[in-house]
């Protein structure tokens, strides 16, 4: 076959700032990732100004401290409105051992600009320091606290949203499955190219990789490295904790979901299978794959005159104002 990739996103990838990313080594690839993310996700992707933030901190179920931001369009979240709004809680990628709140405040600043929907964004802490079940457990926090806070900071309980990139989105998935058993209510959640199978970590031989290794910005041994760090502490986990290898899940508690994968992304089976499994379900799905498009693409091709690009945020935009 022939691989299919967008011009834009093939002419960076083949001149990326940074160089190719260390596959194997948890120190370099952190430095890798701060180096892309600080370009990328702070220089690229600029930050509306019409948006503002909040920083604090909430307890986590082990009584540690959790960094969050709450970005909204009012300078003070407490402020009053006329209405309860929505609210999306949003949790960074980086494969559950990179990335921070702070490198993606713009990019959740746009959603808050293009939608008014406001973001609780959560600094959930990274393995291998802190393994599983920590990183879902701070997911759920976070859920919790802005639950119990809704009155305050005038949001509308009925309407949260969890929201996710990569291991962002796995995350989301998981919080998705513990307020299930632990009875809050979620209206919707948006996974963006999802990792989610920590069976996910050989290279299959085939033509298809072959074609499309030298553009992957997620590789087999990355996905590797993030699993073996994530999963370090315990042989077995609660099945609500990684709903997708449970093989007893049930699929019809999960709420509404919208869902983007893209074909030049190691994890793009990932995502064929978690919609075959909600909508075996019957539950509501949008569904984007997008052809020719990298994992992270997003920063890759951030400019107001890709056409490409706004049609995908404008997607997901409506995606969140349809909660």
């Amino acid at each position: 076959m022939t691989l299919t990739i967008n011009p834009t996103l093939k002419n960076v990838l083949e001149n990326q700032k940074g160089g190719a990313p260390v596959e194997n080594d948890l120190k370099e690839l952190r430095k890798h990732a701060d180096k892309i993310e600080e370009h990328y996700y702070k220089e690229v992707i600029t930050k509306p100004s019409d948006v503002a933030g909040m920083q604090f901190t909430i307890t986590a179920h082990d009584g540690d401290q959790i960094e969050c931001r709450f970005y909204s369009k009012d300078a003070d979240p407490n402020q009053v409105r006329t209405s309860k709004l929505p609210c999306i809680i949003h949790f960074h990628g980086g494969g559950y051992i990179t990335g921070d709140v702070s490198h993606y405040s713009h990019l959740t600043s746009q959603y808050v600009s293009a939608t008014g929907v406001p973001v609780l964004s959560v600094d959930y802490r990274l393995a291998p320091e802190y393994p599983a079940p920590i990183p879902q457990e701070d997911g759920f926090s976070a859920l919790q606290y802005l639950y119990e806070h809704c009155d305050n900071l005038m949001i509308d309980p009925n309407k949260i949203i969890l929201m996710g990139d990569s291991s962002g989105a796995g995350l989301a998935l998981s919080v998705a499955a513990l307020a299930a058993e632990r009875g809050i209510p979620i209206a919707k959640q948006i996974l963006i190219y999802p990792m989610l199978d920590s069976n996910n970590t050989e290279e299959p031989d085939s033509e298809d990789l072959k074609e499309k290794k030298p553009y992957l910005t997620w590789t087999h041994k990355m996905n590797k490295l993030a699993f073996d760090s994530l999963l370090s502490e315990k042989e077995e986990y609660e099945p609500s904790l990684f709903p997708f290898n449970d093989p007893d899940v049930d699929w019809s508690k999960f709420p509404k979901t919208y869902l983007e994968i893209v074909t030049v992304d190691i994890l793009n089976d990932d995502g064929r299978q978690l919609h075959r499994n909600l909508t075996e379900n019957n539950v509501q799905v949008e569904f984007h794959e997008w052809e020719g498009l990298c994992h992270g693409f997003e920063p890759l091709l951030w400019t107001e005159e890709n056409d490409l690009l706004q049609n995908i945020l404008e997607k997901r935009y409506q995606a969140i104002l349809d909660v």
